[in-house]
């Protein structure tokens, strides 16, 4: 009876235990979530965070340049040449020079600067000095602000004295004249961009003298001389005797 009893006591303690420990483990989730054979799991996409929409915006607006390449402008650092000036403010260098060639008379000159060298480019001469003469006023004037143009005035000596005025302007290669006027006792000023020029345009008297003074003014517009003045001056009690 006793060995009876305790194998009873002992079945009951086995299924006491039993249903313990099947409520301290719950059985798997048999719902629309359990992984078939085969599946393949597709991951979310998440929203790009702060830093990487900044660096997307950056790079969306950056501009490529090529290897090689610079989109900097370029800084002119040409130096001018000692004694050089520009004729004609384009960044080339010309320089106007005299020379007193003795019983031959004086010349002047223009020379044009190749980067390492002086290069003549143009050259005028008074000739004999006893016969005609490079005024000593010649050289370059300031013309429409930054234009420099080369005045040359020769004087003839003689009975009368007779007077010459060439202007010139820097072409690239030498020089062009862009205004010349002479006459008797011929004498001139410059004002700005404007040029006078007055002469005896008639000629009486003994020793003959001006009769009668013309003068002309005249414009620099940037590529030509434009008259825009003139003035005739009888002198009076003054028989011409050339016209």
């Amino acid at each position: 009876m006793r060995t009876q009893k305790s194998a009873a006591l002992y079945l009951a303690f086995l299924l006491t235990a039993s249903a313990i420990l099947a409520c301290s483990f719950p059985f798997p989730d048999s719902g629309d979530e359990t992984e078939e054979p085969g599946a393949t799991i597709t991951p979310t996409e998440s929203a790009p965070t702060a830093t990487e929409t900044e660096f997307a915006i950056e790079f969306t607006t950056a501009t490529n340049t090529p290897e090689g390449v610079t989109t900097d402008t370029p800084t002119p650092t040409a130096t001018p040449p000692a004694g050089g000036v520009s004729l004609n403010c384009d960044g080339t260098y010309q320089r106007v020079r005299i020379t007193d060639n003795g019983i031959a008379g004086k010349t002047i000159s223009v020379d044009n600067w190749s980067g390492g060298a002086w290069v003549n480019a143009w050259n005028m001469a008074s000739g004999d000095p006893n016969q005609r003469q490079l005024m000593p006023e010649a050289g370059t004037y300031e013309f429409g602000g930054c234009q420099m143009l080369v005045v040359v005035p020769m004087r003839s000596s003689g009975p009368q004295l007779w007077y010459e005025l060439g202007i010139y302007a820097w072409n690239g290669v030498g020089l062009s004249q862009v205004y010349f006027n002479e006459g008797y006792y011929g004498e001139w000023s410059k004002v700005g961009d404007v040029i006078t020029f007055r002469e005896a345009s008639k000629l009486g008297g003994s020793p003959l003298g001006a009769c009668e003074w013309m003068t002309l003014e005249h414009e620099w517009d940037g590529t030509d001389f434009v008259q825009i003045g003139s003035v005739l001056e009888p002198v009076p009690g003054c028989t011409p005797i050339v016209p």
